[in-house]
């Protein structure tokens, strides 16, 4: 996301979103889900139908490319009734508008993605999924991981990665795996029982000493759509991480 789009953003939520009063706690938001039946691009923005259990949502949202049939994610947005769009030319009784919205992810074709992937990694320690002398870690369970108010979840840090670059967040989770002194970091491995594979670990780098298996607060630097090569890609990481017990 450019400054430009950024300033937008902000703009539009600082005119439009509720203030909180002295004292009163933000709900924690929703990760919502629906099938996309109608869509159409209109000016910078795309609208889109979806079937949500038993009831039928519109929702808007910067121009991004789906297509009838998709499931979709959401969080958060801005209703707005009686909404006129002039790129449409009609008005809608009611309408989210949404900055944190994304295609699910198919489970099956990314496991089948993942597995070619895999096939040419190559067959040592630091590219394998258990490092030297580690035992495989179990994942921790959806709600295993109780974390704090002001803590995000794994699949919140991926939904709203654009938002949150380069900003310093706090979240829960899970030692799954180490990778010791690489480029003078130790590279860890998290889990907290949400998102969908592959977005459901995080990679932290720091310069403490953590333990395997260990249920940990995490702070870091968010950092986005990092590839280092060699088959290490990343929509999401932590960078400068500390730890708490």
């Amino acid at each position: 996301m450019n400054r430009h789009k950024c300033f937008l953003t902000l703009l539009f939520l600082c005119l439009f979103l509720p203030t909180l009063a002295p004292g009163e706690e933000a709900e924690e938001e929703e990760i919502l889900a629906g099938t996309v039946i109608f869509t159409q691009l209109a000016g910078k923005y795309t609208y889109l139908q979806i079937k949500q259990e038993d009831k039928e949502v519109w929702l808007a949202a910067a121009a991004f490319e789906v297509a009838v049939g998709d499931k979709i994610e959401y969080m958060g947005g801005t209703p707005m009734v009686n909404f006129y769009a002039k790129a449409m030319d009609r008005t809608f009784d009611e309408i989210l508008f949404l900055s944190n919205i994304r295609k699910a992810v198919d489970v099956q074709q990314e496991k089948k993605n993942e597995g070619a992937k895999q096939a040419d990694i190559p067959d040592d320690n630091y590219h394998r999924n258990i490092s030297p002398g580690q035992a495989a870690i179990v994942p921790p369970a959806p709600g295993e991981v109780v974390k704090a108010a002001t803590e995000l979840t794994i699949a919140e840090l991926f939904m709203r990665r654009g938002e949150l670059a380069d900003q310093t967040v706090s979240m829960r989770g899970k030692v799954l795996k180490l990778s010791k002194n690489i480029l003078g970091r130790t590279w860890v491995t998290l889990a907290d029982g949400s998102g969908v594979a592959p977005d459901d670990k995080l990679l932290a780098t720091t310069k403490q000493e953590v333990q395997i298996g260990e249920t940990l607060a995490v702070t870091g630097i968010v950092r986005i759509d990092i590839n280092l090569g060699s088959g290490y890609a990343y929509k999401v990481m932590l960078e400068e991480a500390t730890f708490t017990r």
